[in-house]
């Protein structure tokens, strides 16, 4: 027991006498402007917190965590300590910079490192090592970015994979530092199956295993000649060394992956019809009417579909027009894209919700769409056949002649014409002023102005005795029947399900309280008829508002929730503004 207690001393006596020293260290340098490189940071102590330089993450990329060891064996000079740090680094840039020193805490002490003059080259002038575990491990790794097509117009759909090329599997997932930003681009990302898609290639005259890391579809926004930064990715390779145990080591191998420059053509503008949008691909239109008989105020549906493949993403429907007598509630669109390796395809559709008011035949002129084709390098345009729909219903739309335009516009059953004012034959006689002097003749007395007065008074009286009561009692029943209609229209709306009902609520109402049919009830008939029973024009308005809310909700284009409209309905049939 003595022996070994004296050791100790000599042991401690030892560290006293030759102190505290911290060692900083990189195993190669100058390194290449790619190479990994490990930095050790060691302490002749067992315990200590390690402080690395502050300006590490300035000059490189941080490719682990801090590995630590320990050491203590016997020398001649007694018990020898060393507690030792290491981490892997790849520097940002080439040039020349200071490593600033790194320190040791123990306790309340720090102790300092040397600091370290790197000098980073460009990898073409770094010798090589073809046996170092590095060059190895980009023989066994690699990656790649293909490109589909490095020529293609506005708007024609190129392919874009991130490839991983491997001898031997990965050890852990793989980590892409730097993408490129594909700017003048619209990325549509591709579904591929969950973990990597794996085919087998040769390269090389070797046989690579192939993973798909990432797949999408790029649509060009702009023509111009595009370059982009390389792909920089970490890929950890195992790698076969006696020295280690079971015979390998994992080498975070960075592989740079260059991207070929795109080239993007302009679209001709020789020969580019006005339809044309910027539709590029190869697509079909179709245009359709869900029935072609309805009656006055009943829906159908126009559907307007484009599909086929190509920038379909990006595609613009044609807008129609219509006659005024048709209310257009939408369009309602549908989009639907699929991206794979082939491209891009999928549809595009608007639906419109047709509302004809008055009875008649119906005609939807024919739809252009244009799109150019890549392939043939020509503009194609597609152009669906005239659809016709016949409404049946007491309301007749007819054919009234513009005289200004002279084209045909479908009108109201009413007579549209206008008659000019007849002018009379005859001159407005002046009214001379009478001579003061002039004498005025005298004529019988039943031809007098008193007598007429006196029995034209005499016929009033004897009116308003006989009516008077008749007219209080039609006021009475007017009233009467404005109360009834009025709350016969709130118990409809306090058990309204639906924007049918709703609308069938107020429009009850206008019929029963003011005796506005259902004709009437439309834009340009609903303020006039309202005002003939004291309404201004802008309460007659408003209330045509709410019916096309109850007719956009009832369609499925609702422009505000039911539960308000309900609201502003029942606020206005219990307190009518006149």
């Amino acid at each position: 027991m003595k022996k070994w207690y004296y050791i100790s001393l000599l042991a401690i006596a030892s560290l006293i006498t030759r102190g505290q020293e911290v060692a900083m260290a990189i195993d190669q340098n100058p390194m290449g402007e790619t190479q990994t490189v490990t930095l050790t940071v060691s302490i002749n102590r067992m315990n200590g917190q390690l402080l690395l330089p502050d300006n590490l993450e300035e000059h490189f990329h941080v490719l682990s965590q801090i590995g630590t060891s320990r050491q203590q064996y016997i020398t001649n000079n007694g018990i020898s300590t060393t507690m030792e740090w290491t981490i892997r680094l790849r520097p940002k840039r080439k040039g020349n910079f200071t490593l600033n020193p790194a320190a040791v805490t123990i306790g309340d002490d720090n102790f300092i490192s040397n600091s370290i003059d790197v000098k980073v080259i460009p990898d073409s002038e770094r010798p090589k090592d073809p046996n170092s575990p590095e060059e190895i491990a980009k023989v066994l790794t690699f990656g790649e970015v293909e490109v589909s097509d490095r020529k293609v117009y506005v708007g024609e759909p190129l392919n874009i994979k991130y490839n991983l090329f491997g001898l031997v599997n990965p050890a852990n997932e793989i980590d892409i530092r730097k993408k490129p930003e594909w700017d003048g681009f619209i990325r549509e990302n591709i579904d591929i199956q969950p973990g990597r898609t794996q085919q087998t290639v040769m390269r090389n005259g070797r046989r690579y295993a192939r993973w798909t890391l990432e797949s999408f579809v790029l649509v060009p926004q702009r023509a111009g000649e595009f370059s982009f930064e390389p792909m920089e990715m970490i890929i950890p390779t195992p790698v076969a060394n006696n020295r280690m145990m079971w015979g390998r080591q994992i080498v975070n191998n960075l592989d740079i992956s260059p991207i070929p420059s795109i080239t993007v053509l302009p679209l001709p503008e020789a020969s580019k019809p006005e339809s044309f949008d910027g539709a590029v691909g190869s697509f079909d239109l179709n245009v359709t009417l869900s029935r072609d008989s309805l009656k006055t105020n009943e829906s159908v549906t126009l559907n307007i579909e484009v599909s086929g493949r190509g920038n379909i993403n990006t595609v613009r429907l044609p807008q129609i027009t219509l006659p005024s007598q048709i209310k257009i509630f939408g369009p309602t669109p549908h989009h639907t894209t699929q991206a794979s390796s082939n491209g891009l395809r999928g549809e595009v559709n608007d639906e419109y919700v047709l509302v004809p008011h008055f009875a008649g035949t119906y005609k939807i002129p024919a739809i252009e769409f244009s799109y150019f084709d890549p392939n043939s390098e020509e503009y194609i345009t597609l152009k669906s056949e005239e659809l016709e729909f016949v409404v049946e219903g007491e309301n007749n739309a007819v054919a009234v002649q513009n005289p200004e335009t002279g084209s045909k516009d479908l009108s109201s059953g009413e007579s549209s014409e206008k008659l000019d004012v007849e002018v009379l034959n005859k001159d407005i006689r002046w009214i001379h002023e009478a001579d003061e002097h002039t004498a005025v003749r005298t004529g019988a007395f039943w031809k007098s102005v008193w007598f007429i007065g006196g029995v034209s008074s005499s016929f009033l009286l004897a009116a308003w005795v006989l009516f008077a009561g008749r007219i209080s009692d039609w006021r009475k029943n007017r009233t009467d029947a404005l109360s009834a209609a009025r709350k016969e229209a709130l118990k409809s709306l306090s058990k309204t399900q639906s924007w049918k009902e709703l609308h069938s609520a107020l429009s009850e109402y206008l019929k029963k309280a003011y005796h506005i049919p259902y004709a009437d009830q439309v834009r340009e008939r609903l303020p006039k008829a309202m005002s003939e029973h004291g309404f201004s024009e802008e309460t007659g308005t408003k209330v045509h508002q709410l019916l096309t809310e109850c007719e956009a909700g009832q369609y499925g284009s609702p422009l505000r929730s039911m539960q308000d409209v309900q609201a502003d309905i029942t606020e206005w049939i219990k307190a009518p503004q006149s």
